[in-house]
């Protein structure tokens, strides 16, 4: 294969670059190389925390690499290619597949995301950048990452990417992750529309907010902790806003912005049509600062479905903790789960608590809400 990957020391380094241009006319009378092209970001860490670079691009002519069973890396690009509708895709043998910014993908079958078991998620994924991707079967995500990224230009807390399956979109057990990540400055989230969306134990789903400077709840001087549901902690925090009935904003950073301070958690937003099943984690906490700023606050969790199913699922959008006697730490974020029927056979576990530390931040929302049954149509049964 053809490899141009980042190295690993710090923060993980980026991909490169490959471009492939060739006749294709003459390309067609030859059969297709069995040539892997890797770009891969490379896995680094800051501190303790482990984190990949962005993957790099891949440049061809046409799709006469682009298969239904995907095992390259790299940012797929090929001139005036902006959709793609293909019956059954699947991403396997630590294939990673990113889409161009605004790219519509659209699956007519079955979509499988599927990595290596016991292996990091990340080394298997699939990747969309404010566009929109659509399945009209299943979607699974097993042992690999499925990420979304909103970029709408504009409108704060706007819809800024879209995943739409007709089926059931599972993210199955053992380090599975879905991730829906806001704009770091504008707050536009990823709406996941599913028939049902199935989280098994062991899967996650994970989000991020607003960076540093940024966010409405920001603090306007001093040292001091985000704000979102709850107040962050410190000398000038930040207001609470939104919604706690429909909450669809990111979380805040803390402050002063010439620090680097922790951003806010995110935006997790899923309609199911039917079954919403919690047995796996969704986590839209902030993140603390290692450089003495102010803690970012915990962002929202909005959920809906028909019939809510679970035993033992977690919901948390907390605040960061501040490290040491002057770190202010973040406020807590907003939880709203609303369905018509309640068969959760256990207890789902809820946290939107402030960060702790020697300077909390204050508690944000939980809602449980009452929907209407359906006056007619079908009622799925499982």
């Amino acid at each position: 294969g053809l490899r141009v990957g980042g190295g690993g020391y710090g923060g993980g380094g980026g991909g490169g670059r490959i471009a492939d241009a060739y006749d294709t006319n003459a390309q067609a009378a030859a059969a297709v190389p069995a040539t892997r092209f890797f770009a891969a970001g490379s896995l680094g860490s800051y501190g303790s925390v482990p984190s990949y670079g962005y993957v790099g691009t891949l440049y061809f002519t046409d799709n006469r690499f682009l298969t239904n069973i995907f095992s390259h890396i790299g940012e797929w690009n090929v001139p005036g290619f902006t959709n793609w509708t293909v019956g059954d895709l699947i991403i396997s043998n630590r294939g990673w597949l990113k889409f161009p910014y605004g790219f519509h993908l659209t699956v007519t079958n079955q979509l499988i995301v599927r990595g290596v078991t016991g292996a990091d998620p990340n080394l298997t994924r699939l990747e969309v950048e404010n566009g929109a991707l659509y399945c009209a079967g299943d979607i699974l995500v097993t042992n690999a990452a499925l990420r979304l990224y909103a970029n709408a230009s504009g409108a704060t807390n706007s819809v800024g990417a879209t995943l739409n399956c007709d089926g059931s979109l599972t993210i199955a057990p053992t380090n599975a992750l879905l991730g829906l990540y806001c704009h770091k400055t504008n707050g536009s989230h990823v709406v996941v529309t599913t028939r049902d969306f199935i989280l098994n134990q062991g899967g996650r789903v994970e989000t991020a907010g607003y960076n540093s400077g940024y966010g409405p709840g920001r603090g306007s001087s001093g040292v001091s902790g985000g704000s979102y549901g709850g107040q962050g902690a410190g000398a000038n925090p930040g207001s609470t806003y939104g919604s706690s009935n429909a909450p669809i904003d990111a979380g805040s950073p803390g402050a002063p912005t010439s620090l680097v301070n922790g951003p806010g958690g995110g935006v997790i937003r899923i309609i199911a049509q039917n079954v919403l099943r919690l047995n796996g984690s969704m986590v839209a906490d902030g993140i603390g600062s290692a450089t003495g700023g102010g803690a970012g606050s915990g962002g929202s969790i909005y959920l809906t479905g028909l019939i809510l199913e679970g035993s033992n699922g977690l919901l948390r959008a907390a605040g960061a903790t501040a490290p040491g006697a002057t770190g202010q730490s973040g406020g807590g974020g907003r939880i709203a789960v609303w369905r018509s029927f309640d068969h959760t056979t256990g207890a789902i576990s809820n946290s939107v608590a402030g960060g702790a530390g020697t300077n909390p931040g204050s508690e944000g929302t939980i809602v449980y809400g009452q929907l209407p049954p359906p006056s007619g149509g079908v009622l799925f049964v499982r």
